[in-house]
């Protein structure tokens, strides 16, 4: 009797991460035609809410290190469902009908997912069983989004988010599991990767959108700087740190790329209003704040996985990061002194603050031994 092979998860989570984007996208729409504070926390949220299904799919993905046609499904369906979830809020008053249930229905998907990795590897079944609890639960409070009160539903949600992230802070560590760090790592990098392709591809589609003149010209290369310069900073040292050993540092090595992940977001949303500030209905401040505060977040992101990587130039590249994170943010009050630059400019100037940080970055660095020859 011939046995079907089991493919392994590479392709799923590649289908995986490339919806996850389409669904930062469609989010990042939303803030840049309505740049309001009560926006910005509606996104804020339900980034870090279909963050933290991404991060534990991926890792229940790692610890199976195979997949299956009900996996396939589970997942395909949660990723159907993350993306009407987003779809479905058309304003930050009008949203929870829809949207609270349909992410409650996607915690039951997980939840099956648990239920499948436990039934392939029964030495997951402690770390599924708690986990599985925590969506069902977590699912119940999303559930009755339509009856909680705008926008105080807010609140309610980070009750359910803390619920369904709490089994990652259980004593067990990921050691006696075999997670395999390395692949984790280059899971969480490439994704990262494929943000920094949605910030370039969504500042390259508004410019497409109306004939530039030269200062917008210079706007979109400015932003382009950006982005370049973070994936330069960002793998200069990252894969390193991925294969350091330790519970507490890989757990924070995780949350550490929530931030940076948004604040790439982040970027193309400033680069967007900036761009083209009439179509997005936006004025200077908001654009110039949004790539500044974007920048800053980056920055100090990348300051802490820098020091998590403990290696002999951390510290002195770590300081680098965050003394640029401070220009950034002298700048950016610097502007609103003087009632706000035009935001083309200040996505220049911070085009080329980031190209020298990248450049400051390299030459701190201590090179690598060369190979022996003998």
């Amino acid at each position: 009797m011939r046995v079907r092979r089991a493919p392994a998860p590479a392709a799923l989570e590649l289908l995986y991460d490339l919806f996850f984007v389409a669904a930062v996208v469609v989010l990042s729409f939303g803030y840049s035609h309505d740049p309001t504070l009560a926006n910005l926390a509606w996104i804020g949220m339900v980034f870090t809410l279909i963050w933290a299904v991404w991060v534990a799919t991926t890792l229940v993905l790692n610890l199976l290190g195979r997949d299956s046609a009900i996996i396939r499904a589970l997942v395909i369906g949660q990723i159907l469902l993350l993306v009407v979830a987003v779809s479905a809020a058309d304003g930050v008053y009008a949203h929870t009908m829809a949207t609270g249930p349909l992410y409650s229905a996607t915690l039951l998907l997980l939840a099956g997912i648990y239920y499948q990795a436990q039934r392939y590897k029964p030495e997951l079944r402690s770390f599924s069983r708690i986990r599985i609890w925590a969506c069902i639960v977590s699912a119940a409070v999303f559930a009755f989004s339509p009856w909680y009160p705008d926008p105080g539903y807010l609140v309610i949600w980070a009750v359910g988010l803390a619920i369904l992230i709490s089994p990652a802070f259980q004593s067990q560590g990921l050691d006696s599991l075999n997670v395999d760090i390395k692949k984790l790592a280059e899971r969480l990098g490439v994704f990262t990767v494929i943000m920094l392709g949605e910030s370039f591809v969504k500042t390259a589609l508004t410019a497409a959108e109306s004939q530039l003149i030269s200062l917008e010209i210079e706007c979109v290369v400015g932003a382009s700087s950006i982005v370049l310069s973070i994936w330069w900073l960002y793998f200069a040292n990252v894969p390193a740190e991925g294969e350091a050993t330790g519970r507490a540092t890989h757990r924070f090595w995780t949350l550490v790329h929530l931030p940076l992940h948004f604040a790439i977001a982040g970027i193309a949303v400033g680069a967007t209003m900036a761009i083209l500030p009439h179509s997005s209905h936006t004025n200077e401040s908001n654009s110039t704040w949004t790539l500044v505060l974007s920048v800053v977040l980056v920055l100090v992101s990348l300051a802490a996985i820098e020091l998590l990587a403990k290696e002999q130039d951390s510290l002195r590249t770590s300081v680098l990061f965050l003394s640029a994170a401070s220009l950034a943010l002298v700048f950016g009050a610097y502007s609103a002194r003087q009632d706000y630059l035009d935001s083309k400019i200040a996505t220049i100037i911070l085009g080329v603050l980031m190209v020298a940080v990248a450049i400051l970055e390299h030459f701190l660095r201590r090179p690598e031994e060369a190979p022996s020859l003998a």
